[in-house]
């Protein structure tokens, strides 16, 4: 009966690391853009840096006060942000890269590229163009939470959605988006899980947080943007 249990052990152990390990195949095999061609596309984008994007942000926001905005019009003032910079030749280069994320996104939620969604969600897809440091990254996402918000604080709510837009613009590893369900008979059984799972929080939703504490919930080992939550801090 004793080694009947250890096998027994051993067995549902093994399943739970291949069930574990398909959700992450899935993942990665579903993922429509890998972190090497994001390295690619912020390369390709140098000059795209934090101001030019804190520019486009605030004309976004002038343009769009509701906070919503289709693709198509999401690109056009784009575009006309950055030729305004730079002259027309400045545009978004391997912009197919980010047109393919897009096209799953609208695919996602059921939307054509002329229907809204939410602005933050189109600044995050922008960051994957974004020639900057994982610091002056998160600090540029956590000022659109704020800009779009109309200035109010940023809430626990809007951190989970900026999550959310992340976790669609294949900016989250595959290994940290796995979650443990309630079910573990006759082996444990995992899923990939969404922002609310994700984001390790148990006050209230509402509660404002500052830049740190945003830095922090992305580098934890549930969220890990970008896979910082590899990465050792320098002390």
């Amino acid at each position: 009966m004793v080694i009947a249990g250890i096998i027994a052990t051993l067995y549902r152990s093994s399943r739970s690391t291949v069930n574990r390990n398909s959700i992450r195949d899935s993942i990665e095999e579903t993922s429509v853009i890998d972190p090497v061609e994001i390295d690619e596309l912020r390369l390709a984008n140098s000059e795209l840096q934090p101001e030019v994007y804190r520019t486009i942000m605030r004309d976004l926001v002038n343009r769009y006060p509701q906070g919503l905005c289709s693709y198509d019009e999401f690109l056009m003032t784009t575009r006309s942000t950055m030729a305004g910079l730079k002259g027309d030749a400045f545009t978004i280069q391997l912009g197919h890269l980010v047109d393919r994320v897009v096209i799953e996104i609208l695919k996602k939620y059921g939307k054509n590229e002329d229907e809204p969604l939410p602005l933050s969600l189109w600044l995050t897809t922008l960051s994957l163009a974004l020639s900057s440091s994982v610091e002056e990254r998160m600090e540029v996402l956590f000022e659109a939470l704020e800009i779009v918000g109309s200035g109010t604080p940023v809430t626990i709510t809007q951190v989970e959605e900026m999550v959310s837009h992340l976790q669609d613009t294949c900016q989250l590893p595959a290994d940290s988006q796995i979650v443990l369900t309630e079910e573990q008979y006759p082996t444990q059984k995992w899923v990939r899980g969404n922002a609310r799972e994700l984001v390790p929080w148990e006050g209230s939703m509402n509660e404002a947080i500052d830049l740190e504490a945003f830095r922090s919930i992305l580098r934890t080992k549930s969220v890990c943007a970008w896979g910082e939550c590899y990465h050792k801090k320098k002390l």
